[in-house]
């Protein structure tokens, strides 16, 4: 272990202590990496994926989830190059920040005060039909995430949240939205 932290320099030795994340040194371009077990001594490093795209080329996804612990963990997940996180806690809000805010992406809980994450994405779609609409739910059955899908909504995530799947299926929308809105 001695000789494996003298190779690997101080920034692997302080993110095995605190779970942190630090680089990889030694692997030529600075390759972030997350340490996964702590305790048992083994070097179980991983590492983690990371989107980027031009500053002029970001996508501003709006989230809109009355759970405050729910909205905070996607707004860390996705808090990265390429995306511009705007959150609301009230749907009636979102709905008046799509009125003035050009939007990638709108990330809706279901089960919101007020009206559904169905009622949102129908009224989000007046503004900009092409609007890319992800709905996230933990009361999901399959009749309710068909219903979702045929009714508008590009996809649907169930609860507790994923941050690699999160990030992946907003990254595949996007980018999904983006090469047909090219085309055009």
């Amino acid at each position: 272990p001695a000789d494996r932290d003298a190779r690997l320099g101080n920034d692997h030795r302080r993110a095995r202590r605190s779970g942190d994340q630090g680089v990889w040194p030694g692997s030529g371009a600075a390759q972030r990496f997350r340490c996964e077990d702590r305790n048992s001594g083994q070097d179980r490093r991983r590492p983690m994926t990371t989107y980027t795209a031009a500053p002029n080329d970001s996508a501003t996804i709006i989230i809109v989830e009355d759970d405050p612990d729910a909205a905070r963990f996607v707004q860390r997940a996705l808090d990265r190059p390429g995306f511009e996180v705007v959150s609301f806690s009230r749907p009636d809000e979102a709905l008046e920040a799509l009125k003035r805010l050009p939007c990638s992406l709108l990330l809706s809980d279901v089960r919101l005060p007020g009206m559904t994450g169905l009622d949102l994405l129908q009224r989000a779609r007046r503004y900009d039909p092409q609007l890319p609409v992800v709905l996230m739910t933990a009361f999901a059955t399959l009749e309710d995430a068909t219903f979702a899908l045929r009714n508008g909504a590009d996809d649907y995530l169930l609860k507790p949240l994923n941050a690699k799947v999160l990030i992946d299926t907003v990254s595949k929308v996007v980018a999904k939205c983006r090469a047909a809105r090219d085309r055009v």
